[in-house]
């Protein structure tokens, strides 16, 4: 790095107000505060960025895929996956030409009924949880299927994934998936063996909540290096999901103004008084959104590289917010509503769907209809610059490698 940009990132890095600290470290959890009272429109990050790429997703009749839910980048392969409109996965290459359809609801007598999550297990390997059927979907490295885990009918569970360095499973359930209790108790973590059969539970709540409708996030738990992160909607905890069937906190957020309030306080006492709404679902989501626009937390998504931590809020009134920590430079951080790119860029950018920690690269996928509606003269000129076509109708990836 030569000695001008050196300067410039030091400058840009000092800049940044310390508003989020790491405050205290007890048994093994640490405690961000982030300080929601200073979040800016736009931050401009070109002088923590190393490369931008983007590419199209090449789509035609039987391909076309309506709002990524989940994407996967492995080795010369990109995964889609579309719950709600297309309800399919599909695999292209990393120009984004199509290769082919992986699995599609109601496509074969062996299909999925409602496919609501995929991974990639500690091997690499496509992984597939159909809800409605309780089966998961198996492929091998060449992203053949290769089996289908018929699974206890017993248990519903709004998120799966492959315990790590085991044919185990580990599975979160809401409120309203009205499952039967496990040892007298109900629960929100399952831990299934290889046939999904459940082996034991943790993480219980009151029968006083059991049907209450609650938002999901697009991924509950998810891999870094060899630990299962579990996040859960409605809390500023990040959790490390154990090998010896336990949960334990792995960071606690707290917010500066109007933090939400621990989960023992908030389901001990701020929501007891409006369960009666909250359990009616034609009321329960206007209650929510009530509720909790009172207060900030963590809406969900967390990527944490060697250098970058990256994750998302929610303040008063439901404003959404990112906020980066840098954890090589006295974890020194900034929060902002967007991430702008300036320079030869010159547009704001995407929030990322995906962290590939081999690469060390963060993937953003959106529709070409965004441009048009909010970046058009920016971002299609950077689609130009690189011979991309420039179309409200397409699908985009763009990959962006931070400087260490």
């Amino acid at each position: 790095m030569n000695p001008v940009a050196k300067i410039n990132r030091l400058l840009l890095l000092l800049s940044i107000v310390s508003s989020c600290t790491f405050l205290s470290k007890d048994d093994s959890t640490r405690k961000i505060l982030i300080d929601n009272s200073n979040i800016s429109e736009k931050k401009d990050i070109l002088d923590l960025i190393d490369t931008i790429e983007i590419s199209s997703i090449k789509e035609f009749p039987g391909s076309y895929i309506g709002d990524p839910f989940k994407i996967f980048i492995k080795e010369d392969r990109i995964i889609i996956f579309d719950r709600i409109h297309a309800k399919k996965i599909n695999l292209y290459d990393l120009k984004g030409n199509f290769i082919r359809n992986l699995l599609k609801v109601g496509d074969s007598i062996d299909a999925p009924l409602q496919i609501n999550d995929c991974w990639l297990n500690f091997k690499g390997e496509l992984e597939a949880y159909d809800f409605s059927t309780k089966h998961i979907y198996q492929f091998d490295s060449l992203y053949n299927q290769k089996r289908i885990v018929r699974g206890d009918k017993k248990y519903l569970f709004m998120s799966v994934i492959r315990a790590i360095g085991s044919k185990d499973y580990v599975g979160y359930t809401n409120f309203d998936n009205f499952n039967a209790q496990y040892e007298g108790n109900f629960f929100h973590i399952g831990f299934l063996d290889s046939n999904l059969a459940l082996k034991s539970a943790t993480f219980n709540y009151d029968e006083s909540y059991r049907g209450m409708l609650t938002l999901s996030y697009r991924v509950n738990l998810f891999y870094l290096n060899d630990t299962i992160r579990l996040v859960c909607p409605n809390d500023n905890s990040i959790y490390n999901v154990n090998d010896n069937s336990t949960v334990n906190t792995y960071v606690k957020l707290e917010y500066k103004e109007n933090s939400l309030p621990s989960t023992q306080e908030l389901y001990g006492n701020v929501l007891k008084p409006d369960l009666p709404i909250l359990l009616n679902t034609e009321k329960a989501i206007k209650k929510q959104t009530e509720i909790f626009s009172k207060y900030a937390f963590f809406d969900g998504i967390w990527f944490e590289s060697p250098d970058w931590i990256y994750l998302t809020s929610r303040n008063t009134n439901y404003t959404s917010f990112i906020t980066m920590i840098n954890k090589k430079s006295g974890y020194l951080a900034f929060s902002t509503q967007l991430l702008y790119v300036s320079g030869r860029y010159d547009f704001n950018l995407p929030a990322f769907k995906y962290y590939e920690p081999k690469t060390n690269c963060y993937y953003s996928i959106f529709s070409g209809d965004f441009i048009y509606k909010y970046q058009r003269g920016h971002l299609s000129r950077f689609l130009v610059d690189n011979n991309v076509q420039d179309s409200p109708t397409i699908l985009y990836v763009i990959k962006c490698k931070f400087k260490k």
